[in-house]
């Protein structure tokens, strides 16, 4: 059985707080776009953090074999 201090944990390990402007900007899209396929929310911003943290590591990963490629071989 869960406990209280566990389910409180996993809630807070769960939530995130969002300004309620960008969760009703965000629930309008949903409504307006159901072709894109996101049900809730919830979807929404799940593939969005997935997809912000996709392009983030690209661009990690580019600007350190950018400078990878520009380091001389000494350097090495």
């Amino acid at each position: 059985m869960q406990t209280y201090d566990d389910a409180l944990e996993a809630i807070l390990n769960k939530s995130i707080i969002l300004p309620k402007h960008l969760l009703i900007e965000i629930e309008e899209f949903i409504g307006e776009n159901r072709d894109l396929g996101y049900v809730t929310k919830e979807d929404f911003l799940r593939d969005a953090a997935r997809q912000r943290l996709q392009d983030l590591k690209d661009k990690t990963q580019a600007r350190k074999s950018k400078a990878k490629r520009t380091q001389p071989k000494f350097l090495e």
